[in-house]
């Protein structure tokens, strides 16, 4: 489960929406991707915060929650934000090229996009996210 707090950065930043949907949006924007192939994009997240988790095993009397663990992790900290993007991709890309079936060069571009997204918000730094 992907969760947490905060939760993801990637997904939901502290600025600016999902670094995806923006990389998307942007590819639209200089006719290199589809509007209607982008609205197809899906990533199968379950985003839950601690106090969500909780509140959905209250609603089945036999569930016993024990613990309910979350932790930070350090995502590409001080490693170029090709490397974050690289290890976004590696995760996320196969998603949204099988739900929205984009072209090869349009996911290039977006890539290219997620690239200049990432650098703009992590910079060198990377980014400490939370999971659940």
């Amino acid at each position: 489960m992907v969760g947490g707090e905060p939760p993801l950065a990637w997904i939901r930043p502290e600025r600016g929406g999902s670094v995806f949907v923006d990389a998307m949006e942007r590819a639209v924007a200089a006719g290199e991707l589809e509007e209607d192939v982008a609205a197809r994009a899906t990533v199968p997240y379950y985003m839950r915060t601690v106090a969500e988790v909780r509140a959905a095993a209250a609603e089945v009397p036999e569930l016993e929650v024990l613990a309910v663990p979350s932790g930070h992790i350090g995502i590409a900290e001080g490693q170029p934000s090709e490397t974050m993007t690289e290890i976004a991709w590696a995760i996320h890309g196969n998603a949204l090229r099988a739900s929205t079936g984009m072209p090869d060069a349009a996911a290039t571009a977006v890539r290219t996009h997620l690239l200049e997204i990432m650098s703009e918000r992590f910079g060198p730094e990377g980014c400490r996210t939370n999971y659940l």
